[in-house]
């Protein structure tokens, strides 16, 4: 009977373990993609509220657990250097690629050239803001008040460049399609980078 007993509980054990890790897997999974209350509330204080809950939900159960502004701006510039980095690429096939893609008004072909030094620029400015904001050093000392001091105008920079970049194009020409596709690709790393902007301004000590 010792024995049997000893057997049944062993089973019991077994299946409320398993009963209690599927719950949490389906209670993770429910999170996933699915932006908390602190986004949601976070995001709805930036300029840009849709994009920022868009692109921060993906990182809904990490940031969730935690719910740290610091991790939430960390966040959000990993995800507007991958797409600063997707613009940059953009417009460097614009300018070296099939000429008859290759603008050839002289205006707009100036604002394309310019557009490529100033997102190359962009891209190393946010490099170095997201290096930075791992880098911030302890809490209310004097390092980190600088650091994240360098953070804010890393990213303020990288916001100038993207927005001259946008400044420069011709309202018409004759390219208008290609303006058009680069000018939305610009424009979105610009308002993500507003949202960084926000959030960082939000970290205790900014």
């Amino acid at each position: 009977m010792g024995r049997l007993h000893r057997h049944l509980f062993l089973i019991t054990f077994f299946f409320a373990v398993c009963s209690f890790l599927l719950a949490g897997g389906a209670s993770a999974a429910r999170q996933e993609g699915k932006a908390p209350d602190f986004i949601t509330i976070t995001c709805k204080n930036t300029l840009y509220p849709d994009d920022c809950i868009s692109c921060l939900s993906r990182h809904a159960v990490a940031i969730g657990r935690h719910k740290s502004t610091r991790r939430l701006a960390g966040a959000a510039l990993r995800e507007t250097l991958t797409q600063a980095k997707s613009a940059s690429a953009f417009v460097n096939r614009l300018s070296s690629g099939d000429s008859s893609r290759r603008p050839s008004v002289s205006r707009e072909a100036g604002a394309v050239s310019d557009c490529t030094d100033r997102l190359s620029n962009c891209v190393q400015l946010l490099w170095r803001s997201l290096w930075q904001i791992r880098h911030l050093g302890s809490r209310g000392t004097a390092r980190y008040r600088y650091n994240l001091s360098n953070v804010v105008t890393l990213v303020s920079a990288a916001l100038t460049d993207e927005t001259t970049c946008l400044d420069g194009f011709p309202s018409s020409g004759v390219h208008t399609n290609t303006n058009a596709a680069l000018k939305d690709e610009i424009a979105g790393v610009s308002r993500m980078t507003s949202v960084v902007l926000a959030l960082v301004s939000k970290i205790d000590g900014a």
